[in-house]
């Protein structure tokens, strides 16, 4: 086997065992990137959630939300739905 065949084979060797670690590696950044997603969705819902309430509370109805935000009414409910868990686990806080 001749030097450059031997540092071939070496190289491969070396890259074959750090494809697992590669692997998990990018599986883990992965991971974190559609954790911090969901985290920034959650934040969105609740403030969704928050400007509904806060349009119930200047009496329009969740169908007149539904109606001037071009939402399904079903979405506004959801939104109303968040906003008042947010609000009593905040109050149990």
């Amino acid at each position: 086997m001749t030097r450059d065949s031997h540092q071939a084979a070496r190289q491969r060797a070396r890259a074959l065992l750090a494809g697992p670690r590669l692997k998990q590696q990018q599986r883990a950044d992965r991971m974190a990137a559609l954790i911090a997603h969901l985290d920034m969705i959650q934040t969105l819902e609740t403030t969704l959630g928050q400007i509904v309430a806060e349009l119930i509370d200047l009496d329009l109805s969740p169908d007149e939300i539904a109606d001037l935000t071009e939402v399904p009414l079903e979405q506004v409910y959801h939104w109303a739905h968040v906003a008042m868990s947010s609000q009593e686990s905040q109050e149990e806080a």
